[in-house]
């Protein structure tokens, strides 16, 4: 089973243009790195980057195909994350028990 998503790990890896137009490609199709840097005006190292912490956040997976790496979406982590973002909107927590500080605590790191 995986760990509760980590939001504020999350955010980070959402905070970010590129890595958003990144998850955007991702959405029907998985990618290998080279699909995902024809679209973009970068080096491959700083696509690296991105994906790292696009799969650290586990928004991202990755899976070795020979010498390539392929990318795709965690659909349950996205799952997660909407169910988690509900709470905030006063709908119930995700079934992981991820749910937003009533009290304010988890934003200060409490």
């Amino acid at each position: 089973m995986k760990d509760a998503i980590d939001p504020v790990t999350l955010f980070k890896a959402l905070a970010d243009e590129t890595r958003l137009k990144i998850l955007r490609l991702l959405v029907d199709n998985e990618l290998c790195a080279c699909s995902i840097l024809e679209e973009f005006r970068f080096t491959q190292p700083t696509l690296s980057y991105h994906m790292k912490l696009l799969v650290g956040s586990g928004l991202v997976r990755a899976s070795r195909d020979g010498a390539w790496v392929r990318y795709s979406l965690d659909e349950e982590h996205f799952s997660e994350l909407s169910g988690y973002l509900a709470g905030f909107c006063g709908e119930p927590a995700t079934a992981s028990g991820s749910e937003p500080a009533s009290d304010g605590a988890a934003r200060r790191g409490a």
